[in-house]
């Protein structure tokens, strides 16, 4: 598995996880981001899904080879900078509704 490398860049994009202003157990959603930061965590993630996690300090224990198969820069912020992060799309409409068009045929 590799990125795409489009000539723009690659669209990057920061997602995690947040707790719901009143949890029905605080203590097992504390726990659920908790092990969702661990190493073991990180190094699946990086490995398995090709994401990059938070836990950048972890990072360190993934083999050289899992990031030149995902043709991604081991360093976060060279791999963030090469790509496009929260800018806006200048042919979003465009996108969206191709994208529409196209889900539109899928049965």
């Amino acid at each position: 598995m590799a990125y795409l490398t489009p000539p723009g860049g690659i669209f990057t994009y920061v997602c995690g996880l947040v707790m719901h202003k009143d949890p029905s157990n605080e203590d097992k959603a504390l726990a659920l981001i908790d092990s969702s930061l661990s190493d073991d965590a990180a190094v699946y993630t990086v490995s398995h899904i090709g994401d990059e996690p938070a836990n950048t300090q972890a990072m360190s224990k993934v083999p050289d080879s899992v990031f030149a198969n995902l043709n991604i820069q081991r360093d976060l912020e060279t791999f963030l900078k090469s790509g496009i992060f929260q800018r806006r799309l200048k042919d979003k409409d465009k996108i969206v509704s191709a994208w529409t068009e196209i889900r539109s045929g899928i049965q």
